[in-house]
């Protein structure tokens, strides 16, 4: 089958044609990295997320906010921030994989990368998409706490800024500009396509912490097991 061009001008149906074509045809491949650099990486989220308290914020969300303050209080702050980070920096590493793909196979690139050829273009571009993250959740978090809207419009106008900045090798500040241009005049079309991606993050994140979930059942009961939930 032809390769798609996903840099040619298309529509809004022909786009989600070749999503569809795309993971039917490298989704395999696709998955076969993440199993391979990010399934190791849910090995000390468990952990850690084991060791810390998030759980009891999230069981409080679900029931009784409420309790909230109350819980907070009691948290031991270290261990929670390690697990959050932990989580943070899994999320980071499957986007950096999944950019780093799309850029290979974007440039008609007819050889899989190699296991050492991903690990090197993951040395390489991992930190500049820390950096482009770390600006990202702050202007979001910012902007959530000041009036809401804001958060959400500079959580969607800058979602590109990574894309750019791993495609083009394009300074941080430059991605940041361009990604307010591209998505100027297609703001929603951009909301649909981040929710998308998401979607597609839990997804495989499911798949991804399925092994970790079976060992864990059969070494913990089940309120241990609430521990691991992450």
């Amino acid at each position: 089958m032809e390769k798609i061009n996903f840099k040619a001008n298309l529509s809004i149906t022909e786009i989600i044609r070749s999503c569809f074509q795309f993971v039917k045809l490298e989704g395999k491949t696709l998955f076969g990295y993440y199993l391979r650099f990010v399934l190791p990486l849910f090995i000390p989220v468990a952990y850690l997320t084991y060791q810390s308290d998030l759980y009891l914020i999230n069981e409080v969300l679900s029931t009784e906010t409420s309790q909230l303050e109350e819980v907070f209080l009691t948290l031991e702050w270290e261990n929670l921030w390690f697990a959050v980070i932990s989580q943070a920096l899994v999320w980071i590493v499957f986007l950096t994989i999944t950019l780093i793909y799309l850029k290979s196979y974007c440039n008609n690139n007819s050889k899989d990368l190699s296991n050492k050829a991903m690990w090197n273009e993951l040395l390489y571009e991992f930190p500049k998409v820390f950096i482009v993250q770390f600006l990202y959740i702050s202007i979001i978090f910012f902007g959530l706490a000041s009036f809401i809207i804001p958060g959400i419009y500079f959580g969607v106008s800058l979602a590109l800024t990574a894309t750019i900045v791993v495609f083009e090798n394009s300074k941080i500040f430059q991605g940041i500009r361009k990604s307010f241009m591209l998505t100027g005049t297609k703001w929603f079309m951009s909301l649909g396509y981040l929710l998308t991606f998401y979607i597609v993050y839990v997804l495989a994140r499911i798949v991804l912490q399925l092994p970790i979930s079976i060992i864990g059942s059969s070494m913990y009961g089940p309120d241990e097991m609430t521990k691991l939930s992450f």
